[in-house]
């Protein structure tokens, strides 16, 4: 006999006992029998999202393999044409069962919300209060007074927030949520504080203990995993981000990923953190190429939808990328654009020995006031005498090492603040503090705050997740150039900082324009095509392949049309005209012209540039009829990221969820919360 195939709804139910299972989803508690239908009926009434996704593939699964006929009921006979099974029939019965008891917790729930009946609890007693700015009583008519709630309606107002009532599966949902989101520890439901609010918020709720609370968070995780996996399968074409980050307190290393891909509903890029991945190995490239595959095979996620992976510069982690794709594609790597400034910057600013100096003497300065309580108050104190009130006070920012644009943000606050600054260091109170800043030296942190700019502009506006970034690599790296040759200075040291700059640029950031993803995300993306591009070479390269794609998408498209059979002739005035249709078949409107390149893409290639603001997602949406295969072409390459930076704020949320009061979680429940925690609030309520 064949294998009895595990029905795809108990993905999203935990069994509690043989009659009973919960929901993980949304916590709450049904009878079931041998069948599943009621099941299958309540997450087609209360959570359609995951109905529609999962269960139009599993029902034409059973009908494939198990080819059971369907039910046809005579209506003029009771007797149907199959017979039930005993299993149908008990989980018919347990289904009206369950509507029942769904109908109970609504009725309660709508008629204690909308008249905001108040239940307020002293000891183990309950008195009700039923106070309401409406007219409207609880047979849902009109009235000048409220009416008295029945003891029915009381009852169950009181019910619901006991075990497997429905305010309890909401309270319990939403304690998860909070856990999650906000990081509070697992056991904070044992701790006295929110154990007393619960207690008198809601007297009949029973709190769960550190257990169970755990084992909740498993199950909302495997459940929403499965449902976004299934979002993610649903995606055409995806873009990854990977990073490498050590926990702070607890020296453990684990590896990061994210997905991205375009949501054609919205028009707007989408990010999903499938979490982390414990490194106990070794950071070579194999260890790390085979935990990624690992992350990869567990979502599900096939190498062929891979447009791109994002990375920094690290030689082990750019290798173990190349080792996991090579089989794939030999242009799938994405160097992080923000790493690249950031390496510009400080390798420009190393050969400035005396711009140095003059950064050294101002991070000393801030040191100072951060030990010095005498001078932060002077500062307040003068701020305060400028009109300044409590809470709008600046303050001098600090330098950190791995980000160069707090090295800009600590210049320009000391600027901004000098005045105040050179006026305490001067005063008798501060006779060890270091001496300030001459005013040549403020006037060289002036120039060169001028030149630190459009890098500091370029990455803010690569560093978004909500909007395709890829396509502005070239365009960033063209206007910087442009940008910085366009300032004026006349200080030797500013003059030595920009000559300094532009021989970065040329070594880190030129090379780019190479990377043939960056090159094509940038020719598809209406607003820049082939503006900014310093190499007639790389645009040829670029366009190649974009033909070729384009050619391709139009074969897969004339493979859809009936083909013209000239043999079969209809009569004998048509004849002729079938030779005409023979060859009007293979010669489609969007045909190569003299250059080589389809109609169409030639077409787009000559339309005016698109204006800076204009949406180029939803610029392809509206002109998809005009541009049918370069529409597919640039839905494709829009998804790539120019830059790691969503791995890395998934990193700082590693080190969030890993804090102090969470530092013996296992890898596995920290995976769990990241993702959890990183997950949209939408997706909780699906």
């Amino acid at each position: 006999m064949p294998k009895h195939r595990k029905s795809q709804v108990w993905e999203f139910f935990t069994r509690c006992n043989n009659q009973n299972c919960k929901c993980n989803l949304c916590g709450r508690i049904y009878k079931t029998g041998g069948g599943t239908t009621n099941l299958n009926n309540h997450l087609i009434r209360k959570h359609p999202k995951v109905n529609a996704i999962n269960f139009k593939k599993h029902v034409a699964d059973e009908a494939r393999v198990n080819k059971k006929p369907r039910i046809d009921f005579d209506l003029t006979n009771s007797t149907p044409s199959t017979s039930h099974s005993n299993a149908e029939g008990g989980d018919a019965a347990k289904e009206i069962e369950n509507e029942a008891l769904d109908s109970q917790h609504e009725d309660s729930d709508d008629s204690f919300e909308e008249n905001l009946i108040e239940v307020h609890s002293i000891g183990s007693a309950s008195t009700i209060t039923a106070s309401s700015t409406s007219n409207i009583n609880y047979n849902g008519s009109n009235s000048s007074h409220l009416s008295q709630p029945s003891i029915h309606q009381i009852f169950n107002a009181q019910r619901c927030y006991e075990s497997g009532g429905s305010k309890e599966a909401m309270l319990t949902q939403a304690l998860i949520f909070m856990i999650c989101k906000d990081n509070y520890p697992l056991q904070c439901t044992e701790k006295e504080g929110l154990k007393r609010l619960l207690k008198v918020a809601v007297p009949l709720y029973h709190v769960p203990s550190r257990s169970t609370i755990t084992k909740y968070v498993e199950q909302k995780y495997n459940s929403l995993q499965i449902f976004v996996s299934k979002k993610l399968q649903q995606a055409h074409h995806l873009a990854l981000t990977t990073d490498i980050a050590t926990v702070i307190n607890a020296t453990r290393s684990f590896i990061v990923l994210t997905a991205h891909f375009i949501n054609e509903e919205n028009n707007e890029m989408v990010t999903i953190a499938l979490g982390v991945s414990n490194l106990t190995q070794h950071h070579t490239a194999d260890n790390i190429s085979n935990d990624l595959h690992t992350m990869l095979n567990n979502w599900k996620i096939l190498k062929e939808n891979i447009v791109s992976i994002t990375t920094d510069n690290g030689a082990n982690i750019v290798a173990a990328v190349k080792k996991i794709m090579s089989q794939t594609s030999n242009h799938f790597h994405v160097s992080c654009f923000a790493h690249n400034i950031n390496l510009v910057i400080t390798k420009a600013l190393g050969s400035c020995p005396d711009v140095v100096t003059i950064i050294e003497k101002v991070k000393t300065i801030v040191a100072y006031f951060k030990h010095s309580n005498v001078a932060q108050d002077q500062l307040r104190y003068e701020q305060k005498n400028e009109g300044k009130k409590d809470g709008t006070y600046l303050y001098l920012i600090q330098e950190v090492p791995t980000r160069w644009n707090s090295t800009f943000y600590c210049l320009q606050r000391f600027k901004y603040l000098s005045g105040h600054v050179g006026k305490i260091l001067l005063s008798s109170e501060h006779q060890k503090a270091p001496p300030m800043l001459t005013a040549n030296e403020l006037a060289i942190i002036d120039e060169c705050l001028k030149l630190l700019g459009p890098f500091e502009d370029a990455t803010k506006n690569i560093s978004g997740e909500k909007y395709v970034s890829g396509s502005l690599v070239i365009p960033m790296t063209n206007c910087i150039k442009t940008s910085l040759h366009r300032i004026n200075v006349s200080n030797p040291f500013a003059k030595n900082l920009k000559k300094e700059l532009e021989a970065q640029i040329e070594k880190k950031l030129d090379p780019l324009e190479t990377n043939i993803l960056l090159s094509i995300a940038t020719i598809v993306d209406p607003r820049f095509k082939r503006l900014h591009f310093s190499s007639a070479r790389n645009v040829a390269n670029a366009i190649t392949i974009i033909k070729n794609e384009v050619k391709k998408e139009h074969q897969n498209q004339g493979s859809l049309t009936p083909p013209v059979h000239p043999n079969i002739i209809d009569d004998v005035d048509g004849c002729i005209w079938n030779i005409h249709d023979e060859i009007a078949s293979r010669h489609l409107p969007d045909s190569d012209g003299c250059d080589g390149l389809p109609a169409e893409l030639k077409l787009y290639l000559n339309q005016p540039i698109q204006p800076r603001t204009r949406h180029p997602i939803q610029y392809w949406k509206e002109n998809k009829n005009a541009f049918p295969g370069t529409y597919k072409v640039a839905m494709k390459y829009l998804t790539v990221l120019g830059a790691s930076v969503p791995a890395e704020r998934l990193v700082s949320t590693l080190n969030n969820v890993c804090s102090d009061k969470r530092s013996r979680l296992t890898p596995q429940h920290i995976n769990e919360l990241v993702f959890l925690n990183s997950l949209d609030s939408i997706y909780w309520n699906i």
